[in-house]
């Protein structure tokens, strides 16, 4: 993975403009899909081998994504977290689809769920959109470009500080013992932490609405997405060991004056 968005070439292809477009268009088709779908009484949920859920839904919303970008962009790779890894041996481009994220909450009925699509140039997620449908929500950008909502434009916030910063945590039953040292040194400072529970945490920091966000697991398809897009609204994003990098399993994003101080409590030297 390579260490900063900065050293990409994206000319390897269409341009990232080119294909924001064709990411929003995907998220129409995913949004159709699954709207279709939601607290639908027919849908059935069964436990794959890892026992995680999966529903029609989510195959039907992976496959047609998968159909538009085979036609689309022949010369990329696809990554989706119910098919895998297909397409040309060697691209530098991949695009990675989680179809649903949050599939207990689509399955359950609730809002929280999101469709996240992303594009990685040499492992560099540039490009990033979250479509949460049942919220009547949208979140897209693309490194370099610009970041948009359904709202209106995103930027992260130039909090510099812990202590007067609002701070997003997700999956509160995935923190270790070492990592809840690092929560704990935060409170320490003052900062306010607050719970959340799907991939809104990080469409808060691309709002400004949150100064970070920390995701202590996720596999790439969930992190991608977010990465792209708060660094196209400005801000910084690595795992939480410090590498710039959506595939390290855990996923840091704040504006860049913050992210270094709020890492900080993650690292040895704060214990």
């Amino acid at each position: 993975m390579a260490e900063s968005a900065g050293a990409v070439d994206p000319g390897t292809g269409p341009d990232l403009g080119a294909d924001l477009e064709l990411g929003l268009e995907l998220a129409d088709l995913a949004d159709a899909i699954t709207r279709r779908w939601w607290r639908d009484p027919a849908l059935s949920v069964r436990r794959k081998a890892d026992g995680t859920p999966v529903t029609a839904a989510d195959e039907q919303v992976e496959e047609a994504l998968r159909v538009r970008l085979a036609a689309a962009r022949p010369g990329d790779a696809i990554l989706g977290e119910e098919q895998g890894l297909s397409g040309p041996f060697g691209t530098r481009r991949t695009w990675v689809i989680d179809p649903i994220d949050g599939t207990t909450h689509f399955a359950r009925g609730r809002a929280g769920f999101a469709t996240l699509i992303s594009l990685l140039v040499d492992g560099v997620p540039l490009v990033g959109i979250v479509a949460m449908p049942a919220r009547e929500m949208r979140w897209w950008g693309a490194v370099g470009l610009d970041a948009d909502s359904t709202h209106g434009p995103l930027r992260v916030s130039a909090a510099a500080v812990p202590g007067d910063s609002s701070i997003a945590v997700g999956d509160p039953f995935d923190w270790d013992q070492g990592r809840r040292r690092g929560l704990d040194a935060l409170r320490r400072t003052g900062a306010e932490l607050y719970p959340a529970a799907d991939v809104g945490l990080f469409c808060d920091v691309a709002e400004g609405r949150a100064d970070a966000a920390l995701a202590p697991s996720g596999a790439l398809w969930d992190l991608a997405a977010p990465y792209a897009l708060v660094t196209a609204a400005g801000g910084r994003c690595t795992d939480l060991s410090g590498a710039s990098r959506a595939d390290g399993g855990s996923l840091l994003a704040a504006g860049s004056a913050l992210h270094p101080r709020v890492l900080a409590a993650f690292t040895p030297a704060s214990d």
